[in-house]
């Protein structure tokens, strides 16, 4: 039997540089600031954001949402957003989700103050491979997104046919020296430690008319090293970052050239003092050369480092009811 719960939703949508009914003043013209943060652990320290990405704002929705068990229907203002990265040397990982958002109406009331500290997963930079000029290019991709203000019921204090601020986080997982540690692409009896908290068992490493198999086992020390599990290198507030992070791992050939994986994946368990896992992969190896190296990847004096944005005189659109 169904609960009875009805929900509806009437989404009003407005692009930017548009002007929202009774919008007074100018309208911003879709972009967006970036402030300063300092770094809590050296004040002196302001990562300039603006040296690695532009942003900016391409329409705000408003939808009204009611359910079953309310007559009243409650509102969310959402910001879709483009962040691009225009320059990644040193940022090894990014978390494209908003935390810490701040909103206030045109009278300066605060209609939304959402919690700042939260669980971050950082991803690697996104690259797309593109045929060009009969050369195939490796190309940023940028991170497109939601800021999300709930407004609460119509009837609340404040006007919002426009938001005088919108402000919001971002975080970027950087470091400041990258260190390359090669391994044997041969099987070994004995652990070898990559970095301090960071060891591997090279189970498997053959070549076989031009291909090539690997399985490596892997001991971290969380405490020590960042590891990306699944790709994603997991972060918790109010924990310690590790110095290190691991940025990546290549096979490379003879000339020192990674080769093309064709297939390769891998499985972690976490205890919360030490990750276990394997890594396994294939791939070929015929036109440059066999396999003869692992090549581990490693990030140096790792650090957060968080991006506040700042959007000004957002317009509301309002319902032609």
């Amino acid at each position: 039997m169904r609960s009875g719960i009805l929900t509806s939703l009437i989404v009003v949508a407005l692009c930017a540089g548009a002007a929202a009914a009774g919008q007074p003043g100018p309208v911003n013209d879709g972009a967006i600031q970036a402030l300063a943060v300092a770094d809590p652990n050296d004040p002196n320290d302001a990562w300039d954001s603006t040296k690695h990405f532009t942003q900016r704002w391409e329409a705000v929705t408003l939808a009204f949402q009611t359910d079953g068990e309310s007559t009243t229907p409650s509102r969310t203002v959402s910001v879709a957003c483009v962040v691009t990265v225009t320059d990644p040397r040193g940022i090894i990982g990014f978390s494209p989700i908003p935390t810490g958002v701040l909103a206030l109406d045109r009278d300066e009331n605060v209609v939304c103050d959402l919690p700042k500290e939260s669980p971050r997963s950082y991803g690697p930079l996104r690259y797309v491979s593109t045929l060009k000029d009969d050369e195939w290019v490796s190309e940023l991709q940028p991170y497109s997104f939601s800021v999300d203000v709930p407004l609460g019921e119509p009837n609340a204090p404040g006007s919002f046919f426009m938001l005088s601020r919108v402000q919001w986080s971002m975080h970027a997982l950087v470091t400041n020296q990258l260190q390359k540690v090669d391994l044997p692409f041969a099987p070994s009896a004995e652990w070898v430690e990559v970095t301090p908290g960071l060891r591997i068992l090279v189970e498997q490493a053959t070549v076989s008319a031009g291909t090539y198999q690997y399985r490596l086992q892997a001991k971290c020390d969380p405490r020590q090293v960042l590891y990306a599990n699944g790709g994603v290198i997991k972060v918790s507030p109010g924990r310690p970052i590790p110095a290190t992070a691991v940025v990546k791992m290549e096979i490379l050939n003879a000339l020192g050239w990674p080769t093309e994986d064709q297939a390769a994946g891998g499985s972690f368990s976490d205890s919360g003092e030490e990750m276990t896992g394997t890594m396994s992969g294939m791939g070929t190896c015929d036109r440059w050369g066999a396999a003869t190296t692992i090549r581990f990847t490693l990030g140096l004096e790792v650090c957060e480092k968080e991006i506040r944005f700042l959007l000004e005189n957002v317009p509301v659109p309002v319902p032609l009811l």
